[in-house]
């Protein structure tokens, strides 16, 4: 007797078997990687670094004041047109410091004591001529020895230092006190070094200046440089004549200049996160300075100095870049499958590297290959970036 709904139960035991089969296999077999691709090519690869300038006016004069005294109010404005030699400003002498009531008293004591010295003075004078004049005559008529004459002489010498000594310790007793008349007489004008536009007041109303106190600056504002502090590490790979760029000036599209000067002392500065950095000052100027843009002094710019660059250089993108040992290696695009290739790579930037050995044009490299693609891996193009 035979049992037709057993027959179908082992046939619908066999067929979920299989599926599970199938599933498991499809689930275990190796599926090929979705990558990017990118063609080696021919172009310019440039290697530059940027950090943040200033301009500066290239000569910028600081008037200070030659004399001490009272400061009249300068009545020029920043931006106003100086000329070499205009009168800038004017210095008058200042009134004589005011004394307290023990300071005055000690004063006129010193006045007082002053006078009395130059009246002592005065008299050994006078007697020391009297007695000169007299040995002289005696001499004359030969009824006093020649030792006696020069003694008279020395003596009368003597009494003229005391006398003009007593007589400037008077002097300065007087100025001591204040007194009216003992104040220097005339004005001191404060002259341009040289023609330009004021730059910027120091010193604007009136007031008491000391010798040398800074007024104000003047320079032309059409003949500016661009400063920028590098890392000496970066300043140590650029020479003198290289291009450069200034960007974030206000205005639209970079602005051309070359390296004039690497100065060759380099100064230790805090950054941001507390780190000590050695910064070279690298001075620039605009290829085309007429035409450039009124950047006033002390205005802020980022300025991309080229280091090195190839026009027509075999070249391969930095995405596609992988580290092996010391050196670098891609993965070239070889019928269908990853291959682990090592390259030698030369000079460039985050976009760009050239090529020395190790690729050729028209090969196609995966970009971004992560750590899990190894060599001889399946792959599939997701975007190709011819």
């Amino acid at each position: 007797m035979k049992f037709p709904h057993l027959a179908t139960a082992h046939w619908i035991w066999l067929a979920s078997g299989g599926a599970v089969a199938l599933l498991l296999a499809w689930l275990v077999w190796p599926r090929s990687a979705v990558v990017d691709i990118a063609v080696i090519d021919r172009g310019e690869v440039r290697r530059e670094v940027v950090d943040e300038g200033r301009i500066n006016v290239r000569d910028v004069y600081s008037v200070s004041a030659p004399v001490g005294g009272l400061l009249k109010r300068i009545e020029f404005e920043p931006g106003e047109d100086v000329g070499k030699g205009d009168v800038l400003a004017t210095i008058a002498p200042a009134d004589p410091l005011l004394l307290d009531a023990r300071s005055a008293a000690e004063a006129q004591a010193a006045v007082a004591a002053a006078k009395a010295a130059v009246a002592a003075a005065d008299a050994d004078l006078a007697l020391a001529r009297a007695d000169q004049q007299r040995t002289a005559k005696l001499f004359e008529r030969g009824f006093a020895a020649k030792a006696a004459l020069d003694h008279a002489d020395a003596g009368l010498k003597s009494a003229t230092s005391a006398a003009l000594q007593r007589k400037a310790e008077l002097q300065r007793a007087l100025a001591a006190a204040g007194k009216p008349g003992m104040r220097a007489r005339g004005e001191a004008s404060v002259r341009s070094p040289a023609a330009g536009k004021v730059l910027r007041l120091l010193q604007e109303s009136e007031t008491i200046v000391a010798p040398g106190a800074p007024l104000m600056e003047i320079g032309d504002p059409s003949k500016v440089e661009i400063v920028t502090e590098f890392l000496s590490q970066d300043a140590a790979l650029m020479r003198e004549g290289a291009m450069a760029f200034v960007e974030n000036w206000g205005g639209g599209e970079p602005l051309a200049a070359h390296v004039r000067t690497i100065e060759p002392y380099a100064r230790t500065k805090i950054s941001a996160l507390g780190v000590e950095e050695q910064r070279v000052n690298v001075v620039a100027d605009f290829e085309a300075p007429d035409a450039a843009p009124r950047l006033g002094h002390g205005f802020r710019v980022d300025v991309r100095v080229v280091l090195s660059e190839e026009r027509d250089a075999l070249r391969v993108p930095t995405d596609a870049l992988v580290r092996a040992g010391e050196g670098w290696s891609v993965f070239k695009v070889m019928d269908g499958r990853a291959r682990h290739t090592r390259i030698t790579a030369g000079d460039g930037d985050d976009h760009y590297r050239v090529v020395l050995d190790g690729l050729a044009t028209g090969d196609r490299v995966v970009l971004f290959p992560g750590d899990s693609l190894k060599d001889g891996d399946r792959i599939s193009v997701a975007v190709d970036r011819d």
